[in-house]
């Protein structure tokens, strides 16, 4: 085992988040409160869309953006299998049922032909997952959804950053739900973001981010003082506190240097890596931006016992890696539920079988990613 250790995300934080956490933990306010209200104003501006909503988690804003559709049982979402389980979580927590659809074996987004074909009286939502933060093809989906009168519901927690070929993500769908998580582009450590483009799904979604109840504890505690609150349906915990929220009014300070430095690194990558043969290199999209959440590479011969020994000889050289993702049919508890085994999905098996993601975050030191890419070239040459 190497003395060198490159893990796969370390946070970019510094000291203005800790002054920032400080200042909230002096202020005696830790719950949802004037951060939380400055920094869903903040994300409003960034994304170009007013109806925004700080939440605990993204799988909280896919749950409340169903939840306020009235999406429900009976019903069914359209999605891809290649995602975190909390995609598909989302849609069974409705009482919905998850339809799975294949992807493009180049970028692993959900394959619009195939989204179309699926579609049925029972569908009710389109939710495409933005993988790695490449950005899915909105214009065909949005032109899909139309046609068949579906909004679009975006799985956008790699993609905060983003833009579509139809505007940025975020505010071109229906709703889009972010994460914030430890390892996202932006964190508050544990975080999410909902935005939504009708004012009235808006309303009831901001009531379900807290039990249903009509005002929160800082709209009890200010202007008018006290007044017993009502609560016009059951709903979840799931508002973002203080603490979070002034984390990431830091972070969005700092966001631009932090996505030119992932592109950076991305660049140095696709050249350090560009003779090695039996990769093939991510790319960024033809019309849009990607958000570089996460570097995956391919192995062309899509020989899933190399790429397992690859990962495990990066470890042994001290760099960490991840893959992006087992497609929830394969999964032991998702499989009892959907009832597919593997043949399926024959192109996210491949992406899944194939691909694996290597670190990229700024906290990154050029030594580090020289490492990394030294690493890669002396295992695979």
């Amino acid at each position: 085992m190497t003395e060198r250790r490159v893990p796969f995300h370390r946070p970019a934080l510094g000291d203005s988040e800790k002054e920032a956490l400080l200042e909230v933990v002096a202020s005696g306010w830790l719950t949802s409160g004037p951060k939380v209200e400055e920094f869903e104003r903040r994300c409003a501006d960034f994304l170009g869309r007013k109806n925004v909503l700080a939440l605990s988690s993204c799988t909280a804003g896919l749950e409340i953006a169903l939840l306020a559709m009235g999406i429900g049982p009976g019903d069914e979402v359209i999605t891809t299998p290649l995602t975190f389980v909390a995609t598909v979580a989302s849609i069974w927590r409705t009482g919905a049922t998850p339809i799975l659809v294949d992807v493009d074996p180049t970028t692993g987004i959900l394959e619009t032909e195939a989204v179309a074909a699926a579609i049925t009286p029972r569908t009710k939502a389109i939710l495409p997952v933005h993988l790695a933060g490449y950005p899915a093809p909105m214009k065909e989906l949005l032109a899909i959804a139309a046609r068949s009168h579906v909004p679009i519901i975006d799985d956008a927690a790699h993609a905060f950053e983003t833009t579509s070929d139809a505007g940025k993500i975020g505010a071109v769908g229906a709703c889009t739900a972010f994460s914030f998580y430890a390892n996202k582009n932006l964190t508050t450590g544990e975080g999410g973001l909902l935005t939504m483009a009708d004012n009235g799904l808006f309303k009831r979604a901001k009531s379900l981010r807290l039990h249903g109840i009509d005002r929160d504890a800082w709209q009890r505690k200010d202007g008018e003082g006290f007044r017993f609150y009502d609560v016009a349906e059951v709903g979840l915990k799931a508002n973002m506190s203080d603490l979070s929220a002034a984390m990431g009014i830091e972070q969005l300070d700092r966001l631009p240097a932090m996505t030119a430095r992932r592109l950076a690194i991305q660049e140095r990558y696709n050249s350090g890596f560009a003779e090695i043969a039996s990769l093939s290199l991510p790319s960024p999209p033809s019309v849009g931006e990607h958000a570089w959440h996460v570097y995956a590479v391919q192995f062309v011969e899509g020989d899933a016992p190399r790429r397992d020994a690859f990962i495990d000889a990066l470890f042994a050289r001290g760099v960490g890696t991840s893959i992006h993702f087992k497609p929830v049919h394969l999964l032991t508890g998702p499989s009892k539920r959907i009832a597919l085994t593997r043949g399926a999905f024959p192109c996210a098996e491949l992406f899944y079988d194939t691909h694996v993601s290597l670190p990229i975050y700024p906290a990154m030191t050029d030594e580090d990613i020289d490492y990394v890419i030294k690493a890669v070239t002396e295992i695979l040459s």
